[in-house]
C-alpha cells in the first residue's frame, strides 16, 4: 500500500526548522492518512444477544447483526479510538455505528450498531471488544463483541450517560463509570453478569484502572474524587481530593500520574495524594488530550483561528499546520512515536 503524506507547514517554516540544531526546536507536524481495507463484500449472519439483567442496566434483547465491506474511510465521524493491548495496532467507532481493526492482518470492518460508537475497549486477549453505543440522549448501552467469530456476547442498556469504559487488568471484569450516583458498573467479562466490587458506590466515575493483580481499583470522577478500593473487600483504602471538572482524564506515568482538561488548559495530578504537579494554559483552549501509560507528559491539540493547529506535548510544541479542510480531528490516541487521529469527516491520521 502506498502512503501518502500530507504536510502543511509554510515553506519558510520549514527551512528555519531544518537549519535549527536545537533539539527543543519546534518541528513541523506530519500528518499521514490511515486507509486500511476490510475483505471485498464480507458478510456476517445475525447474531442473537444475551437477554438478563444487569445492575445499573437494563438487558437489551434481540438480535445484533453486523455487515463489513471494502472501506477506504469511516462513514461517519470517528469519535472512539481505542488501542489493541500489547501491540501498535488499534479500533476505530464512528458515528455511523462501524468499528474498524487497523492491524497488517485484518483490517476489517464491521457495522455493529444502528447507533453512534462512542467509546472502545479491547480485552488484554485482543480479541473481546466493548463498545459503548449512544445517540447522545436517551439511549446508552454496552455491548461485548467476539470480533474472531464477530458474535456478541452481551448487551446492557445504562440510564444515565458512560463516561469511562475499561477492562481490569486481567481482563476479569469490565468497569463502566457513568453518571449515575452509583458511579460504576463491573460486568463479569466473559458473561455480562453484575459485580459487586464496591461496599458503598464511588460516585460518578470518568476514569478507573486496576492494579496489574486485580486486587484494588483507583477510581477518579468529575467531583474530583480519588479513590482506591481492595477488591478482596470493597472498602475504599484511601481518598483523595482533586481538581474537579477534568474532562478526558487519563493515566500516564505508569499510572502514577492522571491527567484531565479543565476550561482554560491542561491539568496532571499525582495520582496517589490528588495534589496537582503540572499545569499549562495555552492561549486557545487545548482539546483532545491524550498519553500513553508510559508517557510522562500528556499529549493535546490546540487550535489558533488564525494560524491553524499546534500538537503540544508538556512544555514542547510544533508548528502550526493546517488540518485538511473537509473535517476536523475529534478523537485522538497516543500510541508508540506516534497520535492516531479520528475526524469528522471519517478520514483517520497518524501524526
Amino acid at each position: 500500500m502506498i502512503k501518502r503524506t500530507l504536510l502543511f507547514v509554510p515553506a519558510i517554516a520549514v527551512a528555519l526548522t531544518l537549519s535549527c540544531a536545537s533539539a527543543s526546536a519546534k518541528q513541523p507536524a506530519t500528518l499521514e492518512p490511515i486507509e486500511n481495507l476490510a475483505p471485498a463484500g464480507t458478510t456476517a449472519p445475525a447474531i442473537t444477544g444475551s437477554a438478563d439483567e444487569s445492575q445499573g442496566g437494563d438487558a437489551v434483547e434481540g438480535s445484533a447483526s453486523v455487515a463489513g465491506g471494502t472501506v477506504k474511510r469511516h462513514l461517519g465521524a470517528v469519535l472512539a479510538l481505542a488501542r489493541v493491548p500489547g501491540t501498535d495496532y488499534f479500533l476505530s467507532g464512528d458515528a455511523a455505528g462501524f468499528v474498524t481493526r487497523h492491524d497488517p492482518a485484518s483490517g476489517d470492518s464491521w457495522q455493529v450498531s444502528d447507533l453512534s460508537i462512542r467509546a472502545l475497549a479491547v480485552h488484554p486477549d485482543g480479541n473481546l471488544v466493548a463498545v459503548y453505543e449512544s445517540d447522545g440522549f436517551t439511549v446508552h448501552r454496552v455491548s461485548v463483541w467476539n470480533w474472531a467469530e464477530k458474535k456478541r456476547l452481551y448487551a446492557k442498556r445504562f440510564k444515565d450517560s458512560v463516561l469511562s469504559l475499561s477492562w481490569s487488568a486481567k481482563g476479569t471484569w469490565l468497569l463502566v463509570g457513568n453518571s449515575s450516583l452509583e458511579g460504576m458498573t463491573a460486568l463479569d467479562g466473559q458473561t455480562g453478569n453484575p459485580m459487586n466490587l464496591f461496599s458503598s458506590p464511588p460516585g460518578m466515575v470518568s476514569f478507573a484502572v486496576t492494579g496489574k493483580t486485580e486486587t484494588s481499583i483507583m477510581t477518579f470522577g468529575p467531583s474530583g474524587r480519588l479513590q482506591y478500593t481492595d477488591l478482596s473487600t470493597g472498602n475504599a483504602r484511601a481518598t483523595y481530593t482533586g481538581p474537579s471538572d477534568l474532562g478526558q482524564p487519563c493515566a500516564l506515568g505508569n499510572n502514577r500520574l492522571l491527567a484531565g482538561l479543565d476550561s482554560d488548559g491542561v491539568t496532571v495530578i499525582d495520582a496517589t495524594t490528588g495534589k496537582v504537579t503540572a499545569s499549562w494554559y495555552p492561549p486557545f483552549p487545548p482539546t483532545l488530550l491524550t498519553a500513553s501509560e508510559a508517557d510522562n507528559a500528556p499529549y493535546w491539540f490546540v487550535k489558533d483561528p488564525e494560524n491553524g493547529w499546534t500538537l503540544a506535548h508538556g512544555d514542547a510544541a510544533s508548528l502550526s499546520f493546517d488540518f485538511p479542510k473537509d473535517g476536523e480531528p475529534v478523537s485522538s490516541l497516543a500510541l508508540d512515536g506516534r497520535i492516531i487521529l479520528g475526524a469528522s469527516d471519517g478520514s483517520i491520521y497518524s501524526v
